[in-house]
């Protein structure tokens, strides 16, 4: 399986044909204080070919951590249904996962992408002080 695009945004829905409106990528927060609740879209598309499709039920976890490694949001979802790209041989799929993390303390956070008990990709992003 290999990750095409994996975004953290402050939204994102489909559009008709398949595609994404992604609004506000980011990879860093000013905030005047902590804290907080930061309301999140994680945005995934992967493809893969028929010796690496997910089994049906398997299902995408999108875990966030903060600074001290606790972590302070979770959602795990069904994987959707694969589309066909290339004449039956190659798949794709693509996933928008909204999550609200619970913004403890400045610093790092990971988020992190896994489907079953296998990590596929991490992010970060900082929280910082309003003028660092």
């Amino acid at each position: 399986m290999k990750i095409t695009l994996f975004e953290i945004a402050d939204y994102a829905s489909p559009t008709p044909g398949g595609g994404m409106n992604i609004i506000g990528t980011f990879n860093n927060i000013n905030a005047a204080s902590i804290p907080f609740d930061q309301f999140l879209s994680v945005v995934v598309k992967w493809e893969a070919d028929f010796r690496t499709i997910p089994p049906q039920g398997s299902s995408v976890t999108i875990a966030i951590s903060g600074p001290d490694g606790q972590l302070v949001a979770s959602n795990s979802q069904p994987i959707p249904p694969m589309s066909t790209l290339d004449f039956d041989t190659k798949m794709e799929a693509a996933l928008i996962s909204r999550v609200v993390a619970k913004v403890h303390a400045y610093g790092k956070y990971k988020v992190i992408l896994s489907m079953g008990d296998t990590v596929q990709a991490e992010k970060t992003f900082t929280v910082s002080p309003v003028g660092t």
